[in-house]
């Protein structure tokens, strides 16, 4: 039996399109997603106000780096998601000859608000020389004195989450933006079905979410039979601060995205699901950042003595 020309012609393009666009699947969407994950920092240190911009930045990385050992992640002026900020200001000692400090550091802890923390007044010692030539021996020391103080303001729970304790996590996955056809709702609704097979708690209730998944679909203008597809799902906090990113992108056939999007749907969903749970691990490797929070006390203003020990 014969089949007409034109039934075969049509055969043929529909297997071509279906290969094309399989194809690239295999080389894109299926593949893990590229995760990008949001540098977190517990206490944003600034460069100390008073001695010249080099030694004011070695003062606070010496800080930072002594916050690290305390298990208190810490950075030297970088900008972005931090839940406090030390500021330092160095007064010099040109008239109190009782007491034995070139220098008095007053430290300002704050957090991402604005509002004071603790305060903490740090004697320096040494001699003109050493403070003006920023000598690396009053800059270890002002570090070393430091941390412990700043770390007595804040409170911070372990880092690690035990073995067999539940996620703690509650993903509110938000309807999918920017897809043309049905891609929008179908990627909703897999990405919803997906998170669920693969043990990510997930709510509709925004009151009670931890984290917040957003999807966004771009497709770039086809060139020639082709056509770049951009898929970027953003995790967040409730409060709107960006945690990471998983990037999916893949070229198909042009115009195969324009109706229903049917299994591809489910494809895209799978993969990105690795990229959510890479998110959300790291996540959890963080909560100390997370889960710092303040005493409600304000510290004593004694140069060069740390808090009283807690009762």
């Amino acid at each position: 039996m014969r089949l007409p020309v034109t039934w075969v012609l049509v055969c043929a393009a529909a297997a071509a399109a279906c290969a094309d666009l399989g194809d690239g699947l295999m080389g894109g969407f299926e593949q893990p997603p590229k995760v990008e994950i949001k540098k977190s920092v517990g206490i944003r240190v600034e460069p100390v106000d008073g001695p010249p911009a080099p030694m004011a930045r070695l003062l606070a990385q010496s800080v930072a780096a002594e916050l690290d050992t305390q298990r208190v992640l810490a950075s030297v002026g970088v900008a972005g998601d931090s839940r406090y900020v030390l500021r330092g200001r160095a007064e010099r000692n040109r008239d109190n000859n009782r007491v034995p400090f070139i220098v008095v550091i007053k430290w300002d802890l704050v957090d991402a608000s604005g509002k004071l923390v603790g305060n903490h007044s740090q004697g320096v010692e040494g001699t003109w020389w050493q403070w003006e030539y920023g000598d690396p021996r009053i800059i270890r020391s002002v570090g070393k004195a430091a941390a412990k103080p700043i770390v007595a303001m804040i409170r911070v729970e372990p880092d690690t989450v035990p073995p067999g304790a539940p996620q703690p996590a509650n993903l509110l996955i938000l309807e999918v933006k920017g897809a043309l056809g049905d891609g929008n709702s179908a990627l909703t609704r897999e990405m919803k079905a997906a998170a669920k097979a693969a043990g990510i708690a997930t709510t509709e209730l925004p009151d009670v979410a931890t984290h917040v998944l957003q999807g966004v679909v771009r497709a770039e203008a086809p060139s020639g039979p082709r056509q770049r597809v951009t898929i970027v799902w953003t995790m967040t906090t409730p409060d709107g601060r960006e945690v990471g990113k998983a990037t999916q992108e893949n070229t198909v056939a042009a115009g195969s995205l324009d109706g229903a999007w049917g299994p591809v749907a489910a494809l895209v969903a799978r993969a990105a699901t690795r990229g959510v749970e890479d998110i959300l691990s790291r996540s959890r490797q963080i909560r100390a950042v997370k889960s710092i929070m303040p005493k409600g006390r304000v510290l004593p203003l004694v140069p060069g003595r740390a808090p009283p020990p807690d009762q």
